[in-house]
């Protein structure tokens, strides 16, 4: 009988490899393998059961992604202790900050009320001197901002709303500063504001009428409501244990500006004396409020 020749088994068809001749590059030569054990699978996929001495055998550029990986939750943990201790730090910060702030209040407060008085004693007389033929006895502040006037929209728009928005800013610090019961009088004295702010929105008719259009009329009821207001916020200063003692002064300021309102209302040849003096005692009420806040907070 006949021998054949044996058969050699094309590459395809040989058997596959058992798992215990996988291979796993050593670290000394990658080329070089060692057989690892396969462990459990887990959710489908198969894991290899190396443990630090496999590890150890890794190639340089693995040991040290592998070492990264296990480290991100460490790297984590520190970045949040820092982010942490940095936001702990930003919080004293601005609470020292606003201690201090609070401490700079009662001298802000009188600064700002400085500065409302000098303000509302300035634009006049620096719109008076630029308006021609305007007295300051004679005529009236309402009239330096009338309908025509050359200076008009800068002293409404420029001075007037300057006047307002600082004497708005005072009352706010020194509401901050002064105790809670005694807030009153700040709620009445920002109608002062509220005059100018109204005056400088709508103009007066030249000359300064009683009656005469809506915007003239308008214009008058806001110079009204703020000397009423500076009146009311003045007579309220005695029902107050913190203002008390600056009542005894700015109790004769109360008839002063109702007498100079009512001067107001009718034309005469004094009209702009009598604003100047209730101005005065207006703005010299709100000068010695700001010192008051000052003194009891130093």
């Amino acid at each position: 009988m006949r021998d054949h020749p044996r058969r050699e088994h094309p590459p395809h068809a040989r058997t596959r490899p058992s798992q215990s001749a996988l291979r796993f590059p050593d670290a000394g030569n990658p080329w070089q393998s060692r057989p690892l054990v396969p462990s459990k699978s887990f959710c489908g996929v198969r894991t290899l059961r190396g443990c630090r001495g496999e590890l150890d055998r890794l190639p340089g550029s693995a040991r040290i992604c592998i070492g990264e990986i296990s480290s991100w939750p460490a790297r984590t943990t520190a970045a949040a202790r820092h982010s942490h201790r940095g936001l702990l730090r930003l919080s004293s910060t601005l609470a020292q900050w606003r201690a201090e702030m609070m401490d700079l209040q009662p001298l802000v407060a009188l600064v700002l009320a400085a500065l409302t008085a000098a303000t509302a004693l300035a634009v006049p007389v620096y719109f008076g001197n630029r308006k021609p033929g305007y007295s300051h006895l004679r005529h009236t502040i309402s009239e330096l901002g009338e309908v025509g006037s050359p200076v008009g929209a800068q002293v409404s728009y420029v001075g007037f709303v300057s006047i307002a928005l600082l004497l708005w800013l005072f009352l706010v610090v020194a509401a901050q500063s002064a105790p809670g019961g005694s807030s009153e009088v700040f709620w009445m004295l920002s109608l002062v504001g509220v005059g100018y702010f109204g005056g400088a929105i709508f103009r007066c008719d030249s000359g300064a009428p009683a009656f005469g259009t809506w915007r003239n009329t308008l214009h008058n009821v806001f110079g009204a409501l703020g000397y009423l207001g500076a009146a009311a916020a003045f007579s309220t200063l005695r029902f107050s244990s913190y203002w008390a003692p600056l009542s005894d002064v700015m109790g004769y300021a109360v008839p002063l500006v109702l007498v100079c309102l009512l001067g107001l209302s009718f034309p005469h040849g004094f009209r702009g004396l009598i604003q100047r003096v209730a101005e005065t005692t207006i703005f010299a009420g709100v000068a010695g409020m700001g010192f008051w806040v000052y003194r009891a907070g130093a």
